[in-house]
Formats: C-alpha cells, structure tokens, sequence
C-alpha cells in the first residue's frame, strides 16, 4: 500500500466535532481518512460526549456491537482505541507501516506515531476495532 497521503494530514488543526477537511477531532479524522481513502463510510457522532460516550458504550457490550468487531492484529484503516483510567479517550486509525502507526488528532495537531510513543503519553490500553456494517 502508498502510505504518501498520511503526509498530506499531518500537522493538520485539531478542533472539536470537525470531520476536517481544514481540521479534525480524533474521531474526525478515523472517519474522514476511512470515507476518503478507504471507501467506508463510519457512523459520524457529531458532538465530543456522544463519541466517547458510544465508543465506551460498544466495547463494555452496552449496545449492538455487530458493527465493530475487536481485532488482535489491526490492518490499514482499523480503529484504534486508546484509554487512560479504563475509559475510551482517544481514537486513531491503524497503519502498517514502518512496523504499525497510529494517525490520529490531538490538540497538537494531526501526528502519527507507533505504538511505544501513544504508551509514553499515557495511554495504558489499545484495543483495535474493523468497522463490519458496510
């Protein structure tokens, strides 16, 4: 796979509820880069609480989760699911490159970085999730 059009979103503004393309919020970006790039289209939640609120909801067996299966080895476009203190806070996408990265937005801006670097900013658990509904 080209991996070249990651390039293209870093740094990118991150700004909450945003689906881009001039800025995203973490879900945002998952979203956009799967509509544009993968020819999936992810439910959208457009407002910060829902999203977390969902994402939390889904991996805890609260609602249907036969949109979004766990997986123990991502592949290109899979969901990244970061948590601090056991709760869902940040999602990213999966890439398989240079050993795995995750692109994904951040107050900083849009970064990409492997799995030891989203650890050392506190992330205690990741999980990954395919989107199976479409």
């Amino acid at each position: 796979m080209n991996y070249d059009f990651i390039k293209g979103y870093m740094n990118a503004p991150f700004k909450h509820d945003c689906y881009g393309p001039e800025a995203f919020d973490c879900y945002g970006l998952v979203w956009h880069i799967n509509k544009h790039h993968n020819a999936r289209e992810f439910p959208r939640f457009d407002d910060m609480r829902a999203q977390t609120s969902r994402i939390n909801a889904t991996i805890q067996g609260q609602v249907s989760t036969e949109d979004w299966e766990e997986k123990q080895q991502p592949t290109d476009f899979d969901l990244v699911v970061m948590r601090r203190a056991g709760e869902a806070y940040h999602v990213g996408v999966w890439f398989a490159v240079d050993g795995g990265r995750v692109l994904h937005s951040t107050p900083q801006g849009v970064l990409c970085n492997d799995l030891g670097a989203l650890r050392r900013m506190g992330f205690q658990h990741i999980t990954y999730y395919h989107y199976a509904n479409n």
